[in-house]
């Protein structure tokens, strides 16, 4: 599996891991932080409570492309 691929899986599964597998920390702890003000925004209203894994899900396939655009392809040392 290649670095992108993880990246982007662990991005999927947990938003801004992927980011921190590849060194990018302050990127990481921005996508977090938006999975939790999100969910807590979503989660707030009882009545939506089907809103807020939605929510967590859609912000876990964009965290993943994040991860994989940012991803070194591997023929070229990162600078």
């Amino acid at each position: 599996m290649s670095r992108r691929t993880r990246a982007a899986v662990l991005s999927f599964l947990f938003p801004g891991l992927g980011h921190v597998y590849l060194g990018r920390f302050g990127r990481g702890a921005i996508w977090f932080a938006g999975l939790l003000i999100l969910s807590g925004i979503t989660g707030a209203e009882s009545a939506q409570r089907w809103l807020t894994p939605v929510v967590a899900l859609l912000l876990g396939v964009f965290s993943a492309i994040d991860a994989a655009v940012i991803a070194p392809t591997g023929s070229a040392p990162r600078v």
